[in-house]
């Protein structure tokens, strides 16, 4: 079966942009308990939202009230239609084309406004071939949406010959499946319970039906619980142990080995997963993230056990300021861990000969200029930093500051 390029193109581009249509509605939607037992018991990566709805002007956040602004929204509106309109002149005067582009703009439209979840549990190299891929999709659908779906995704399947296509039953509930050949493994989708469904690789829709009666499964409850926020909207996790297996899976014995030392040096193999959540709370954005990393932090990894940022960092910052980071990082810890980590025995000889390099290099500096740069001058930067510009039209401000009181003169 041949799919015409053009339109795995115009696919990747929408993958890219589509989430940034309907951004003017923030405020989460109560989270659906039936579309997080989508996840299967273990997966490489997953990602959840709960759709939006409207902000409300008289909301206590911050976020909401900003989201609820006449202006703003218009803004918002103009740059939705303005990737609209870049993104449709890809089509140039393909007229099937421009339309299935329309089509998947309704789409992920539909995608941000319901709950909804996609995961993807397997990436299996097999040689030549495509790899063997294993994943899923499930969003809520309302009754009177139904047939809108079902008419948006026949309209960006109406390149698929015929010849590839077939049904089946899954449960009570009829189900479409797409063969892609040597594009890709095989998709199955339909609307099951007010759900659409969608699953990549064989049995694999069959397997999200039968979990969609089950109960979370208890690592994403964990996660979850361990993030736990107000008003969550959205929730990213990845088994990053089981990513970098996968990666390893497709290289060579020879770049498996340095990627596998690489790993080790840097003491990035210590990983195991990554969970981030955000929402909103009665003022406005929170964002949490849990790294898991059991075992003995070395390497690059050592820079991520310090104290946390307390309430005294941020006293500084002016209430006036439209922009404010606050960010914890030592630039004497940093260079030092980045040499050894270059110096390990695990790491490549490029890495190792890095590294003898810089520390001759920075031996010569502190010959010449009388000083030891990474104590005299890297340490007593600190390793608290402010970044707050201004609102001053006459003279713009950039402060950077460390808990030994280090800050910038203001531009004249």
């Amino acid at each position: 079966m041949a799919v015409n390029a053009s339109w795995l193109e115009m696919v990747a581009l929408l993958l890219v942009g589509g989430r940034i249509l309907g951004t003017g509605e923030v405020t989460p939607l109560p989270e659906d308990p039936v579309v997080a037992q989508i996840a299967p018991p273990e997966c490489l990566i997953y990602s959840s939202w709960t759709g939006n709805t409207s902000a409300s002007p008289d909301a206590t956040s911050s976020t909401e009230q900003l989201f609820s602004n006449p202006k703003f929204r218009a803004f918002v509106e103009r740059a939705g239609h303005l990737l609209h309109e870049t993104i449709s002149k890809s089509a140039g005067s393909q007229a099937n084309r421009e339309l299935q582009i329309e089509a998947a703009f309704q789409f992920f439209q539909h995608l941000h406004a319901r709950p909804g979840a996609w995961y993807i549990s397997e990436i299996k190299a097999r040689g030549n071939q495509f790899p063997k891929i294993s994943g899923g999709l499930m969003l809520r659908v309302e009754d009177d949406e139904v047939d809108p779906i079902v008419e948006i995704i026949e309209s960006l399947l109406k390149q698929i010959p015929p010849e590839s296509r077939s049904t089946e039953l899954i449960g009570n509930s009829p189900f479409s499946r797409v063969e892609l050949a040597e594009l890709g493994p095989p998709i199955t989708w339909g609307i099951r319970d007010n759900y659409l469904v969608v699953g990549i690789g064989a049995g694999e829709a069959k397997r999200i039906a039968e979990r969609q009666r089950g109960s979370i499964t208890k690592w994403l409850a964990d996660a979850k619980k361990a993030i736990e926020t107000p008003r969550p909207a959205s929730f990213v996790h990845l088994d990053i142990r089981r990513l970098v297996d996968t990666i390893r899976a497709f290289l060579g014995p020879q770049d498996a080995a340095v990627f596998a030392g690489v790993l080790q040096a840097f003491g990035l193999d210590a990983m195991e997963s990554f969970s981030y959540g955000s929402g909103l709370d009665d003022e406005g954005i929170v964002s949490r993230g849990l790294l898991k990393l059991p075992g003995e932090l070395r390497g690059m990894m050592r820079l991520v056990d310090c104290e946390p940022l307390v309430a005294a960092d941020f006293k500084r910052i002016s209430s006036e300021s439209p922009l404010a980071l606050v960010f914890q990082l030592s630039l004497a810890d940093a260079w030092t861990a980045f040499l050894d980590s270059c110096g390990h025995e695990a790491a490549p000889q490029d890495a190792s000969d890095l590294a003898g390099h810089l520390r001759s290099q920075l031996q010569a500096i502190d010959g010449a200029l009388g000083i030891n740069i990474r104590n005299d001058l890297f340490a007593s930067i600190g390793d608290t930093c402010e970044f707050s510009p201004s609102q001053d039209r006459r003279r713009g401000r950039a402060a950077g500051r460390s808990r030994s009181t280090l800050r910038t003169k203001p531009n004249s």
